[in-house]
């Protein structure tokens, strides 16, 4: 009896563990969870007892491990062995059941999957921010991801990558639980692709963005005096100049006043003419981006825009590679932003590389997330 008492009290304690970490863990996945959980020596089939919340993650690594790898006919890796006894009658048949399920639940249990994940977010999606005659009209929108609890939250607005030619505002990966997490609503932004438009029309797109939330987010119980902009790769070229020419915002009866911090993830475009120096072989894609023009290519250089007194918020970029081109490019923009009295920080995040960084951001864990939460709320506080 005393056994039997010891190891109920192990599976409970167990199964606390497992809430526990889901409850203090809200930003992550249930892939990443069970990952996690694996490193503190919770067993795969442990996990699978989660009821209370997850629990779908369970059916669904069943169908994957079963059907994909395992080749046995037994049926007692069968989750739900005791909800029919079916299942047992027809072991031999348990690969067509569980086909079976991929095929016609999966389709069910996928949305309540994404309806545990965002349970604590309301998400507006295709909201367009500019009626544009001849343009594809996806390419004009924004989502919304707004914290369930909270009013005049501040505001961050995301703008992907892609080279300018490819890329969608719902490739947030954990971007959306993680910031709504902390009490930030995250706009994701497209903007018109190359090469159908060029420069500058992708960042004329991004100021409309922004003039539409700065007159909208009111609606979705966010803060107009607290708009922060986020891009990476080519959409943190885009971030960036508009931050720094003025002209981008003005056009759209706003100025450099309505952001408050800019974070930049990793571009080697803030100095345009030396990258096309650097590199001829891939003037194909860059004349189709930014065409022929030497002096077309200064102007849409952020470094070429700094200067003092024109309301240039303070910045924060992150770089993956040492002595490489982003670095070059990172490390001039910041001295240019310093030399001209705006607070401009560099970090070096040495443990990712130009995907990565992009791809981890908002992971349990991840270094540069906390970077830029540390960047947000001082910004936020002292500025």
């Amino acid at each position: 009896m005393n056994t039997l008492k010891q190891e109920m009290s192990k599976d409970i304690e167990k199964e606390n563990l497992i809430l526990n970490y889901i409850k203090d863990h809200p930003a992550q996945g249930p892939g990443r969870i069970a990952d996690q959980l694996r490193q503190q020596g919770i067993k795969t089939s442990e996990i699978g007892k989660i009821r209370k919340c997850k629990h779908h993650l369970k059916l669904i690594r069943f169908v994957i491990i079963n059907y994909f790898f395992h080749s046995r006919k037994s049926v007692r890796y069968f989750p739900y062995r005791n909800v029919n006894p079916m299942y047992k009658k027809n072991a031999k048949n348990h690969k067509f059941i569980i086909l079976f399920i991929t095929i016609f639940a999966l389709p069910f249990v996928l949305p309540s999957i994404a309806h545990e994940e965002f349970k604590d977010i309301e998400i507006f999606k295709e909201i367009p921010y500019a009626e544009i005659k001849g343009a594809n009209s996806n390419l004009t929108h924004l989502d919304i991801y707004t914290p369930v609890i909270g009013e005049n939250c501040p505001v961050l607005i995301f703008v992907h990558g892609g080279t300018w030619i490819q890329g969608d505002k719902g490739d947030l990966n954990y971007k959306a639980k993680t910031f709504t997490n902390a009490g930030w609503i995250l706009v994701s932004v497209n903007y018109r692709l190359s090469p159908e438009v060029m420069h500058p029309v992708h960042t004329q797109d991004v100021a409309k963005a922004i003039a539409w939330v700065y007159h909208n987010i009111s609606d979705y119980r966010g803060d107009a005096q607290y708009i922060f902009v986020m891009g990476y790769s080519a959409g943190a070229h885009l971030a960036a100049l508009v931050a720094t020419d003025e002209h981008y915002l003005e056009e759209e009866g706003i100025g450099l006043k309505v952001l408050k911090g800019i974070i930049l993830l990793e571009s080697a475009y803030y100095d345009i003419p030396k990258r096309l120096a650097s590199e001829p072989y891939n003037s194909t894609i860059h004349q189709m981006i930014f065409g022929n023009d030497p002096e077309l290519w200064y102007e849409a250089s952020p470094i070429n825009h700094v200067a003092e007194d024109k309301d240039i918020p303070p910045f924060l970029l992150i770089h993956t590679e040492l002595y490489e081109r982003h670095y070059f490019q990172a490390l001039a923009l910041v001295k240019a932003l310093q030399n001209s009295g705006i607070y401009a920080q560099l970090y070096y995040a040495e443990d990712k590389d130009h995907v990565s960084l992009n791809n981890d951001l908002g992971k349990f864990g991840d270094n540069t997330t906390e970077i830029i939460l540390q960047f947000l709320t001082n910004i936020l506080h002292n500025y």
